[in-house]
């Protein structure tokens, strides 16, 4: 069709089309329901505007100008707001319903001041073979229109640009400031009214909507629903709809806070009482919410509104703390107790109100009451005693941290007062350490000046004052205390000590802090002279404990750190004197009880250990009598008591014992234990130690008999590979025990025993790991001490890990190979780093034996020993890019897909295009991996990686090859279709963000 047949019977043709499309739009999108649709407009091109364009491209004379020119059948559907544009674009119906033959996306590229600010999203249309086959819709075969779905703010501002800008005279002398200043007022009504109007629009949208969400869930009594709710998944569902869409919404929170807090107590009361649902899902069976989950929405509420309503709020938590389990649940619990009796950086200029109306709360509370709420309490009264406060406040792009310190008024001094009191009652009615010690912490606390610093004299005077009376206490309950109790106590006071007995030049002219100084360092002083004098105290320091006070600590506040242990092991002749045939008994006593002081630590009892071996070696007799009946944490320090036995002439009794214990099969991991540290050292001990523990089953013996084989190898290698390790990790690799990997005091990295096997050992214990749940640290050590000799046999474990892992047999919870290699893959890249195809003839084995998953696996695997292509593992690549088959050609794709689309890659990727014809499924899987990425960052990250792709295929749109200029000419305009869509959706989200904290929507200020 020539220009001529349009004018005489195209353009009445194509308007006929443009009609039906827009007839059936409209259709679809009204039946739909859920748009705001202003109207969908069509037309056919205008004989001007067509000559015009055909003019622009030197197509008058074109016989094709149907062919050549899209748009001669045109609609715009044009929407209310933003997101009835994103709802049509991600609905499918426009492809659904039509044959689309081209898309573009139309939107200013961020950061591009001279962008095209035309905003719209363009589809090329064909009528559906479906539709033609209808009656009246055959005449439109072939035609094709273009659909443009924008808002109506873009679409006033397009229309306004086309009948200005885009109909530009021929300018020749005159004229051209103006239509600059033409296009500049264009460009800043787009940028300031309508941009911004549209999101705007969105907004109310959006908010109109969640108002009707929340008118029809009020309708519903949602409280009601809560409480009478039949499962706590019904009323977790309905939790959550209330805090979300409902709540928000109240006008008078402080009218409805008290009713809200009893139902929701209600709710909670009938949610411990309710057993958990199982849940079928396509994926199994699961239990279903429990209290635990129900008390989540139930606290984030409470705590959202605690200040509406303070003393409802401490109510409340009373009330779910007494619902509330240890764990979990009384995290929630106490969470919520603690934003309450914080002190609010935002409200902290109106006083301490919220803290003294607690405190009459909690001083109207009975003894029995403050000692059941103790968890509750105990934190909220530490939080009193804090003199920072501090808050954060959210903002579009940011989080902002506010922090500040309290003036020390009297109302002030009087919460503190008060707080300090409540801790001291309730410590002397509690009996437990971990219950008393929580108790201390909290009123360590008043003890502290704020980090942030900020503060005056008065503020000072404050703490100085509350801490001298807090060690008053300490002092006076004292006597009362468990011997760990003692001793946190004495390093807390010994650390207050030296910080006020000397003050800053600043603080000494002050005579207030002068005076509460004294006073205080004379308390302390009271704490420790009432500290020096228990005897069993000071023994106690000197075995237990890794921050033990000793006396000259307190004239020297860097002894704890240079002088302290020399000190503990030079009063341990005394304390050993001290053993004899008397007092053999009460020494007894005397261990067993300071073995069983609860260490969570592996600092606690290295000196413990140190004082039996040289007591043992010093007093054999007595120690001897001592392990042929000790029991409890006591017998763990069995291995230190033997070896002293056994360096002195006592030698042959302990060999006895210990020989009797391995007839009785007793005490086989700790004997164990000792050959780990034996001297002299005797493998044929160890030996027997090992076989007896396999005849009875004794895992834990066999896994430390393989830890001791590992520290004695280097200094006695004997036969330990052959004869203990590589036995005991067999034995235990059949049970599927594998805790030997992972024992206190051991690591694995560069160990002698595993770099000093030979080839065949090394494949041993490899196999022996095969089942090995996951691959973690000194797993990996293990293999990468492997991989320095036998780099081979590390990639046969992995590629049989991998394979494992695809069947059933795997064990439960089997990782073959972890998402991230720590030592590994440097150990192997210094083997493979010169001949990569051996890792290449590994992979494509992988490949073969698991296609599907083979770029999260074994390509994986690949990426982190080489994490970049080039050197002689390119070269390898290139060969396969140009020459290889179409399994190694899938292989290799599949491989670099585990790259993340890395610029390095786009070479390869060239290679193999340039070989390809342009109906190759081969191109679809190059696409994929060039839309691989790693991780991206901020609300642009993908607009600015699809832009960094699209640089990096421009030298590819002159190349030499016409096949790899047709494939980057499609995927550049992917690109753009892509970033333009990225950028409307990232900055829509921007937008909205903004709003929804009040700010400016073009972040001009909040």
């Amino acid at each position: 069709m020539d220009f001529a047949e349009y004018e005489r019977d195209g353009k009445s043709a194509y308007a006929a089309l443009a009609e039906v499309v827009a007839g059936i739009l409209t259709e679809l999108i009204r039946a739909n329901g859920q748009y705001r649709l202003q109207q969908v407009m069509s037309r056919a091109k205008t004989t001007e505007s067509l000559l015009k364009k055909l003019r622009d491209r030197n197509l008058e004379a074109s016989k094709a100008i149907d062919d050549e020119i899209k748009d001669l059948a045109g609609c715009r559907v044009i929407f209310y707001t933003n997101t009835d544009v994103s709802r049509l674009l991600h609905s499918g119906l426009i492809h659904e319903h039509f044959e689309v033959v081209d898309v573009k996306v139309h939107h200013p590229e961020h950061d591009n001041e001279d962008a095209e600010l035309y905003t719209s999203n363009h589809f090329v249309v064909r009528l559906s073979a479906e539709r033609l086959a209808q009656p009246g819709f055959r005449e439109f075969a072939g035609m094709r229109c273009e659909i443009q779905v924008q808002t109506i703010l873009n679409h006033a501002w397009a229309e306004m640009a086309h009948d200005t800008i885009y109909k530009t005279p021929e300018l020749d002398a005159m004229g051209k400031r103006t239509l600059d200043e033409i296009k500049a007022r264009m460009r800043r009504i787009a940028q300031e009214y309508l941009v911004p109007a549209g999101y705007e629009f969105q907004k109310i949208a959006a908010d109109f909507d969640r108002l009707l969400e929340g008118k029809t869930l009020a309708d519903e009594k949602p409280l009601d629903a809560i409480v009478a709710a039949t499962s706590n998944d019904e009323r977790f569902d309905a939790l959550v709809r209330f805090k979300d869409v409902l709540l928000p919404l109240y006008d008078d929170m402080s009218a409805s806070y008290p009713v809200v807090v009893d139902r929701l107590i209600v709710a909670a009361e009938a949610a411990r009482t309710m057993t958990t649902s199982v849940v079928v899902t396509p994926f199994g069976r699961s239990g279903g919410k429990t209290f635990k989950d129900v008390l989540g929405p139930i606290s984030e509420i409470l705590t959202f509104y605690r200040y509406v309503d303070p003393v409802k709020t401490f109510s409340a938590a009373l009330a779910l703390n007494g619902l509330a389990q240890e764990g979990d649940e009384a995290k929630a619990v106490v969470g919520l107790g603690h934003a309450l009796a914080k002190f609010h950086y935002r409200i902290a200029s109106y006083g301490v109100g919220v803290q003294a109306a607690l405190l009459d709360q909690m001083e109207a509370l009975g003894l029995q009451d403050r000692a059941a709420n103790r968890r509750l309490l105990v934190p909220m009264l530490g939080d009193m005693l804090g003199l920072g406060v501090s808050c954060t406040s959210h903002h579009a792009t940011e989080v902002r941290f506010h922090r500040g310190t309290l003036a020390a008024t009297p109302e002030l001094v009087a919460v503190r007062a008060r707080a300090i009191r409540i801790l001291q009652g309730l410590f002397v009615t509690t009996n437990t350490d971990p219950e008393r010690l929580a108790i201390l912490q909290a009123l360590w606390v008043a003890t502290q000046v704020p980090y942030q610093g900020g503060y005056g004299d008065d503020a000072q005077q404050l703490v100085m004052t509350n801490a001298a009376e807090i060690l008053g206490f300490h002092t006076t309950q004292l006597p009362e205390l468990s011997l760990e109790l003692k001793q946190s106590c004495e390093t807390w006071v010994h650390r207050l000590y030296h910080i006020y007995v000397e003050l800053p030049p600043d603080m000494r002219s002050k005579p207030q802090l002068v005076e509460a100084q004294a006073s205080l360092v004379a308390a302390a002083l009271r704490f420790k002279k009432v500290a020096d004098s228990d005897p069993e105290f000071g023994i106690f320091k000197l075995l237990v404990g890794y921050n033990s006070v000793f006396p000259p600590a307190w004239d020297d506040r860097h002894f704890q750190y240079t002088g302290a242990e020399e000190y503990r092991h030079s009063r341990f002749p005394d304390l050993i004197a001290s053993v004899t045939e008397e007092t053999e008994e009460a020494w007894f006593q005397r261990l067993d009880r300071f073995s069983r002081v609860d260490a969570s630590d592996l600092a606690t009892f290295p000196a413990f250990g140190k004082f039996l071996s040289q007591l043992a070696e010093a007093k054999p007799a007595i120690v001897l009598d001592y392990l042929a009946r000790v029991e409890g944490p006591l017998k763990n320090f069995l291995p230190e008591m033997l070896n002293g036995v056994l360096r002195t002439a006592m030698r042959p009794q302990a060999l006895a014992l210990a020989d009797q214990w391995l007839v009785d099969g007793l005490n086989l991991p700790l004997l164990a234990w000792q050959q780990r540290i034996a001297d002299p050292f005797d493998e044929g001990t160890l030996q027997r130690i090992l076989r007896r523990a396999m005849e009875t089953g004794d895992m834990h013996a066999v896994s430390v008999a393989c830890t001791a084989a590992a520290n004695q190898f280097d200094k006695h290698p004997g036969t330990l590979i052959a004869e203990v390790f590589l036995p005991a990790v067999e034995f235990l690799a059949t049970s599927g025990k594998y805790d030997w990997l992972r024992h206190p005091w051991t690591s694995w990295m560069n160990k002698g025993i595993v770099e000093g096997m030979d080839e065949p050992g090394s494949d041993r214990l490899l196999k022996a790991l095969l089942r090995c749940p996951d691959l973690e640290q000194n797993c990996e050590y293990i293999m990468a001490s492997v991989a320095k000799h036998f780099p081979i046999s590390v990639l046969r474990l992995i590629g049989e890990r991998i394979a494992l892992g695809r069947t059933e047999a795997a064990p439960a919870g089997y990782e073959p190979v972890p998402f991230s290699l720590y030592m590994l893959p440097d150990a192997l890249r210094a083997q493979l780093e010169a001949q990569p195809e051996l890792l290449l003839h590994q992979a494509i084995d992988w490949f073969r034996a698991d296609k599907l998953r083979f770029p999260f696996s074994g390509a994986r695997v690949v990426v982190s020993i080489f994490p970049a292509v080039d050197g002689q593992l390119a070269e390898r690549l290139m060969e396969i890019a140009s020459a290889g088959g179409n399994e190694e050609l899938a292989f290799l794709l599949a491989l670099l897909e585990a790259y993340g689309g890395k610029e390095f890659l786009y070479p390869i990727l060239r290679t193999v295009v340039d070989r390809l014809e342009p109906s190759d499924k081969f191109l679809r899987r190059v696409g994929r991996v060039m839309d691989e990425s790693g991780v991206v960052h901020g609300e642009f990250g993908f607009v600015e990686l699809n832009q960094a792709r699209r640089r990096w295929l421009q030298p590819w749109l002159e190349d030499a090859s016409e096949k790899v200029r047709a494939f980057a000419d499609a995927r550049v305009k992917q690109l753009d279709a892509t970033i333009a869509s990225e950028t409307r959706s990232a900055e829509i989200s921007v937008a909205m963000r903004r709003m929804q904290y009040g700010e400016d929507v073009r972040g001009q200020g909040e």
